[in-house]
């Protein structure tokens, strides 16, 4: 069986996401060249000086000031 509010679930989620997205400015917060690829079955970012960490992507987030 599934669940009853299954769809209603999912578009909270991606309005919560879009608000989330439009609050904030993203930018990596390692230099971009420390970071390397690694294809298997998906492409996954690494850290090239912490690749024992598995796979990540260090994002810097900064509340939007808007115009």
């Amino acid at each position: 069986r599934a669940c009853i509010g299954y769809r209603f679930a999912l578009v909270e989620f991606k309005c919560l996401i879009f608000a989330l997205v439009r609050a904030f400015e993203f930018e990596l917060a390692v230099d971009p060249e420390k970071i390397i690829k690694k294809s298997r079955i998906i492409t996954r970012p690494y850290v090239v000086t912490e690749i024992e960490k598995g796979p990540q992507l260090p994002l810097k987030l900064t509340p939007y000031k808007g115009v």
